[in-house]
């Protein structure tokens, strides 16, 4: 990052380090403030790690984890249950008892009666109102089918059929007398056996077999294929998405989630003993040094001057890196404290996919009670099921649904991020401390860590759509099919972590074409074209498997008649916008990435065009497009209040593409030399 005899730095690379070096600064200040709010309250779970009963019993707080439990042993896997609870505390106690109730009694059908009010808000959609009594009971009772009331609610209800459960917090009532009591079963347990570690490592293996499979057919048409650390991150993000697929592929064949990790299994061992036969047999042949030669350094840059010249020992330089990859490892290790150190803790990590993962394992396969349950209409069914289904591989693998190792997977995605940013810097740059400053840029994004920690897809959007634009740039830059294809894949797979996936890969594409239009070279369009064919085949293949899937409806119609009518929404939305944009839970990263961009417009001609004249140009056209798109759409929110909505999801949606902003910044200061960067540019085009 200093300069030598063959060179000075450049303005751009001055301007991109004081940005890097902000954002990093921005994110570390924000340790404290993480600790206090995130990891400081999950300790007194995480100390209870042997015990995962007491866990979860500590974490449900208000809620009966004990309750719940003995519903659970007594009640029958097909049946239906109703929940009636007093009204008192609806968007309280009684809202976490009736997602508790819906995520332990998985797959059974819960509905949630309450004589508290409609009143229009997006909660009220959760509950049925109804008067608290006997004869309101048993008529909710058998419009929605159910065999069993449970009622949480200081409420002496004269229901006619069988107690099975009494107690303090609750009553558990068989409405039908005349059928036989039902027998308990064993519970699904929350805690695998001792020997968890190593089925844990067969299932991890068995992605990386699937992500390196595919690695090995893009080296095959690539002259300059990944390697080291940015292969490593790219195994797992496009594994891990393919061993998704194909168990939703294998299922809709009609095979058991065992079956099909059966299979998976057996066909990763067989790869595995594929490489290792090819390796030995490589190993025992005589080297040829011409076959080591290449005609390009990687990414086709022809890198001269110091940054590509092997250089002795610099303290200076290996202090700086050493306090770079303890931040990283710091800012990895709080994650992995939240992650995997407790249940699933954020809500929507375990009411939106973890409850599907719970109902996969508990099925043995994508049974209807997934995506098709109505009493689930409100925890949005027809989600994708990359996580899900990556969840409940895991538990199968385990033989139990311990959900406090389900985090693991989200956990993977944020250090795969991080090392493809880092690896994907190097690639360009070959500096290795100019790309530990991006990498370490990358894992200090608060939000980012934290989404990560508590479980949310976002980070697995967000790991897809930084693969994606990567390979994307380099099939730009080269015309490499390898390159092409592991874009396709991660194209194909972003729709299929999260909807918001399909918009990301659209905006990338648009962007690829806008940069390089059909007059400048094939290479836009032709991404263009296969990416968005693969997004859209696996977005619609999913919407027909779903298709009349319950939805509590969140967005309103789009249409010019909605779009007029909300129009009086803009003010608000933008200030919500702006304040999480200019957050500093975001390291400050968007008004960084902002400040950087117009100054770069007053460098010299040879630095503005490394800045912008380059196919890397697609990544702040296509955040700031997405940023705007995703802000746009709560004009059509459903929510009331709107602005609800708006505070409660914004900063999720800015999370899956702030990895891009680091690396557009990293990306045009790796030319750091003025001699360098007059002879090796990339021009934009292909």
């Amino acid at each position: 990052m200093s300069g030598t005899a063959a060179g000075r730095p450049t303005a751009l690379r001055i301007l991109s380090a004081a940005a890097l070096v902000v954002i990093l600064l921005a994110g570390v200040a924000q340790l404290p403030h993480q600790w206090r709010m995130f990891v400081q309250p999950a300790l007194p779970i995480v100390r209870l790690w042997a015990d995962a009963d007491a866990q979860h019993r500590l974490q449900y707080a208000d809620v009966s984890y004990d309750l719940l439990r003995a519903v659970e042993a007594a009640v029958p896997a097909d049946a239906t249950v109703l929940l009636v609870t007093s009204g008192d505390d609806v968007r309280g106690h009684e809202y976490r008892t009736f997602h508790r109730a819906l995520y332990v009694l998985a797959p059974r059908p819960v509905w949630w009666q309450s004589p508290a009010p409609p009143d229009d808000t997006w909660e009220s959609k959760w509950w049925i109102s109804a008067p608290l009594d006997a004869a309101h009971v048993l008529s909710t009772a058998a419009d929605h089918g159910a065999d069993y009331v449970l009622i949480a609610a200081d409420a002496d209800l004269d229901l006619p059929g069988r107690r099975l459960l009494e107690s303090s917090d609750g009553v558990l009532v068989q409405l039908d007398a005349g059928q036989p009591a039902p027998s308990g079963h064993p519970l699904a347990s929350f805690q695998a056996t001792g020997g968890w570690p190593l089925p844990l490592a067969g299932a991890l293996l068995v992605i990386w077999a699937i992500g390196d499979a595919l690695l090995a057919l893009a080296a095959r048409l690539n002259r300059q294929p990944p390697a080291g650390v940015q292969k490593l991150a790219l195994t797992w993000i496009l594994g891990s998405g393919l061993c998704s697929l194909a168990l939703l592929s294998l299922d809709r064949l009609g095979l058991t989630l065992s079956q099909a990790a059966g299979m998976l299994a057996a066909l990763a061992a067989g790869w595995i003993a594929w490489r290792a036969w090819t390796g030995w047999r490589r190993h025992r042949e005589p080297v040829d040094e011409s076959r080591r030669a290449r005609s390009a350094p990687p990414g086709g840059f022809a890198q001269t001057g110091p940054s590509s010249e092997k250089q002795p020992i610099n303290r200076r330089r290996a202090v700086v890196a050493g306090v770079l990859v303890a931040v990283i490892g710091v800012q990895l290790l709080l994650a992995g404290v939240l992650a995997i150190g407790q249940p699933l803790a954020g809500w929507d990590s375990w009411t939106s996919w973890g409850m599907r993962a719970r109902t996969i394992f508990l099925g043995n396969g994508i049974t209807p009670a997934v995506y098709a349950d109505p009493s689930r209409a409100v925890t949005r069914p027809g989600y994708p099921l990359l996580t899900p289904l990556l969840q409940a591989w895991l538990y199968r693998w385990l033989g139990a649904a311990d959900d406090r190792l389900a985090g693991l997977v989200l956990w993977l995605f944020f250090a795969a991020l991080v090392g493809l940013v880092y690896g994907a810097v190097l690639r360009r740059s070959r500096g290795r401390v100019w790309a530990l400053l991006a990498g370490a840029a990358a894992a200090s994004i608060p939000w980012l860590v934290t989404l990560s920690g508590l479980a949310y897809v976002d980070g697995a959007l967000a790991a897809l759509a930084l693969a994606a634009a990567v390979m994307l740039i380099d099939w730009l830059d080269d015309g490499q099919p390898g390159a092409l294809l592991l874009a396709i894949v991660a194209f194909a797979l972003m729709p299929w972590a999260k909807e918001d996936g399909l918009v990301i890969a659209l905006v990338l594409l648009l962007a690829a074409v806008v940069i390089c239009p059909p007059w400048r070279g094939r290479r836009g369009w032709v991404a263009a074209l296969a990416g968005g064919c693969a997004a859209l085949v696996v977005a619609a293949g999913w919407k027909l498997v779903t298709a009349g899937s319950p939805s509590a409806g969140a967005f309103l119609p789009l249409t010019a008649a909605t779009l007029q009518a909300n129009l009086g929404r803009i003010t608000t939305i933008w200030q919500i916008v702006r304040e999480n944009l200019m957050s500093v839970d975001f390291a400050l990263i968007w008004p960084v990435a902002l400040i950087f961009g117009l100054s770069t417009l007053a460098l010299p001609a040879v630095q503005r065009r490394a800045a912008w004249r380059t196919n890397a140009s697609i990544l702040p056209l296509a955040t700031a497009l997405y940023l705007c798109l995703m802000a746009a759409i709560y004009l059509f929110s459903s929510f009331q209040p709107y602005y609800q909505h708006v505070l409660s999801s914004y900063f999720r949606l800015a999370s899956q593409v702030a990895p891009l902003a680091v690396l557009w910044i990293a990306y045009t200061g790796s030319f750091p030399f003025v001699t360098t960067a007059q002879a090796s540019i990339p021009r934009r085009g292909g």
